[in-house]
């Protein structure tokens, strides 16, 4: 009953998925559906590369920046189970070097939790530049390690100067701190870090279309191409700077069996390769944060963060745990909820997917609990009636035209008709209405303008601006 209901609720949301993606101008994904009894479902769109007609499937690679998070995560979680560590060891004992604020040390599980202290420090900002645009940052062009033999711990020397906050007691997030986990974690084990990866996650779960590496994937495999925000094309890159917070290369078929890994305490296709502890150590919420309320706005419950993952005790009675990544060329989430039996792995090659594809993975648990989506989630509430008034309005005999559209999270207002009797330009709609239909606008001259829509006797929608009423969808050109 629980997995057609999903399945109900993922088929009547694709379409709205699908139509966010291209407003986005995101060219390509490709999403898989799986469930708690080892079904699954995959959904391609779009292509691998912008201008060409290439459709992704779900052995195509694609990068998936920060869900590499949780890979760090588990791999520190099983060593801890090991026996082979512990995660609160100070990171003084791995490093030549001390982490700490009023002198409070950082421990791993500081790191691993984003609750070190530490903020961003440029880590994602300096790869990016590197391998999207060619051109270092700031002073990092001539500090930047990486090519001559240094290692995160290296960038990290003094870091603590940087600390915002003492250890452990708030939620910061820092690419940086996971790197540095990552560094410790092959420390640890005597392994380069992805190796160790392979040899804990990949090779058991047979993810054989995932790495760090060049040399990880085999000849002939399947690559997307990235694109940036405009459109170009930003290929794949590897890096190990951001192994440890996002140097993951993947497929959805292969993130389909991590989900279902998770999803499913450890067992994969009848077999256990987690132990069930690891899971559960990965889903304790160890620190507050606000990500989704903050991007998006309320009904998403409350928000922790735990070993790499993004914890939702109760959204609408369920708990929902998830992630995303963005690379910048490239972007990705993953959503489990073991209450209703399913997750969703999600792949695109443009860099702003992440959000796109939690919300929609919300949306489909909320769908499936008999809840509208767009009354559970305010933005996308307020979205709906904001859409519900776009179009061409017009005075009698077309005398004043003018569109309504909605981007960028308002509506704009936009003279058409080139005559005079309206401001000539294009103004955002501003409204505190809570029915979203008075808005006011200040146009060119800096005059104020007072904007009101409704429905008139007939159906059609109307707007009155001053002394004017247009009316969508009249008759063009009727006397």
């Amino acid at each position: 009953m629980r997995k057609n209901s999903i399945l109900a609720a993922f088929d009547k949301l694709s379409p709205l998925l699908t139509e966010m993606c291209e407003k986005a101008g995101i060219p390509g994904f490709t999403l898989q559906l799986v469930f708690e009894d080892g079904d699954h479902r995959t959904l391609t769109e779009g292509t691998k590369r912008k201008g060409f007609n290439e459709p992704p499937d779900e052995n195509t690679i694609f990068m998936i920046g920060s869900c590499s998070k949780s890979f760090t995560g588990v791999c520190a979680a099983l060593l801890a189970q090991a026996g082979k560590l512990d995660l609160n060891r100070p990171v003084s004992d791995f490093l030549p070097y001390k982490l700490e604020r009023n002198g409070e040390e950082v421990k791993l599980i500081h790191l691993l939790s984003n609750s070190s202290g530490l903020p961003n420090m440029g880590l994602s900002e300096i790869v990016s530049g590197k391998h999207l645009y060619g051109k270092i940052p700031g002073i990092y062009a001539e500090k930047y390690p990486f090519d001559d033999g240094g290692t995160i711990a290296t960038f990290m020397q003094g870091a603590d100067a940087e600390m915002v906050g003492a250890p452990g007691k708030q939620f910061i997030y820092s690419n940086e701190g996971f790197s540095l986990a990552a560094h410790i974690l092959a420390q640890a084990s005597g392994k380069a870090y992805p190796d160790l990866v392979d040899e804990l996650i990949f090779t058991p779960l047979g993810m054989k279309s995932s790495g760090y590496r060049p040399q990880d994937f085999p000849a002939g495999s399947d690559f997307s191409c990235g694109h940036l925000a405009d459109g170009r094309l930003a290929g794949v890159y590897y890096e190990p700077a951001i192994a440890g917070a996002g140097g993951v290369l993947s497929s959805v078929a292969d993130m389909g069996k991590y989900v279902q890994a998770l999803l499913c305490e450890g067992n994969l296709g009848g077999k256990r390769v987690f132990p069930r502890s690891v899971i559960h150590e990965l889903e304790i919420g160890r620190i507050p944060h606000q990500t989704a309320a903050t991007l998006v706005g309320e009904g998403f419950g409350q928000e922790l963060y735990s070993l790499g993952l993004m914890i939702y005790p109760d959204f609408l009675g369920t708990r929902v745990i998830t992630h995303g990544g963005s690379t910048g060329n490239f972007s990705s989430s993953i959503f489990y909820n073991r209450e209703l039996g399913f997750g969703i792995a999600v792949l695109a090659n443009g860099g702003n997917g992440e959000g796109i594809f939690a919300l929609f993975a919300f949306m489909v648990v909320a769908q499936a609990l008999g809840k509208d989506p767009f009354s559970v989630f305010s933005t996308f509430k307020m979205e709906k009636e904001f859409r519900s008034l776009e179009g061409i309005y017009t005075s009698r005999g077309d005398a004043i035209v003018v569109k309504i559209s909605f981007h960028q999270g308002q509506l704009w207002w936009e003279s058409l008709d080139g005559n005079g009797n309206s401001p000539q330009g294009t103004y955002p709609l501003n409204t505190s209405d809570p029915t979203c239909r008075r808005f006011g606008f200040v146009n060119g001259p800096g005059a104020e303008s007072q904007v009101e829509f409704f429905s008139g006797e007939d159906g059609l929608m109307r707007l009155h601006k001053d002394r004017n009423v247009l009316v969508r969808g009249r008759d063009r050109h009727t006397a």
